[in-house]
This record gives C-alpha cells, structure tokens and sequence, in this order.
C-alpha cells in the first residue's frame, strides 16, 4: 500500500499546477521514517543512501515518465490557475469537474473520488492539449466512465496506480 500511496503521490505532483518540488531521494523512494526536520542530525535517517538506486529503479524510471509526461502537455504547466468557465470560441473549459460518471462531481465529504478534464485550446492552427486525471482514495476498486475526448483527440491510459 505504501508503495501505491507514493507512486500515486509523484503522479499527482506531476499534474499539478507550479514546480514539483522533489526532495533528493524521493525519485527513489527515499524516508527519513516519519522525522520532518533531519537537517539538524548527522545520522544514517537524513542521509541519501544512494545504493538504493539500484534497488528502487522502477520508481526513478516512472518518476522520470511522469516528468516527461508533464514536460509533453503544457495544460499542466499553465502560468495562471484555470478556472471552470468556458472562454468565448473555445468548445471546453480550461477545467472541469468529474465523478463516477462525466459531468456529475461528488463534492460531499465522503466522496472519495476526484477527477477532473483539463484542457488547453491550441490556438493559431496549434493541436490542443487535453489530460483527464482520476484519483480514487477509497479502499476498493471502482469504474468511472471517462467522458469522451475533445474533437480531434484521443484518450492514452498514461499511469495506473492501483
């Protein structure tokens, strides 16, 4: 589960919107075992075991992917936080919110689910950038039925973390 939840979690940092700020180490699974603040101790905890590297290999490489995949769709890298309305000549929002089924979020605090269309429009002839993004923090597994892909576009599966 451990593994999951931080896969999961460099996912997520590479979808998100700024700098995905990663610490030394994360690329591979590094832990300081819960200790937040190990700047001020010179112990094996706050030191990089760099062997590891070799052991860890598969989170650096989907580490890697998910890196390039954000360097591939600039709607990941706006300069300005996308909001939900759609701007005049565009077919979509820069941002839309999903559930279990397209156009239906479950926005309780029990859900737990979040999924989200964000889309960038192409301008002067360019091909728009579109990713969908859903997230199950719940214990069992569960279908969403993705809404269909702008015009012109395609879904790809990018990353399944469960």
């Amino acid at each position: 589960l451990r593994d999951r939840l931080a896969t999961t979690a460099l996912l997520l940092l590479g979808a998100s919107q700024g700098v995905p700020m990663l610490l030394a180490g994360d690329e591979f699974g590094r832990t300081q075992h819960g200790n937040n603040n190990a700047y001020s101790q010179d112990t094996p905890q706050g030191w990089v075991d760099w062997t590891r590297r070799a052991e860890d290999r598969g989170r650096e490489l989907f580490t890697r992917r998910c890196l390039a995949f954000r360097r591939a769709h600039p709607v990941l890298r706006r300069p300005d936080h996308p909001d939900g309305r759609t701007p005049q000549g565009h077919p979509y929002p820069p941002v839309s919110w999903h559930g279990d089924l397209p156009g239906r979020p479950d926005w309780s605090e029990s859900s737990t689910l979040l999924a989200a269309l964000l889309y960038a429009h192409g301008g002067d002839g360019a091909v728009p950038d579109c990713v969908y993004l859903a997230v199950n923090t719940g214990g069992a597994d569960r279908a969403v039925l993705v809404p269909p892909a702008p015009a012109g576009l395609r879904w790809h599966l990018f990353a399944d973390t469960s």
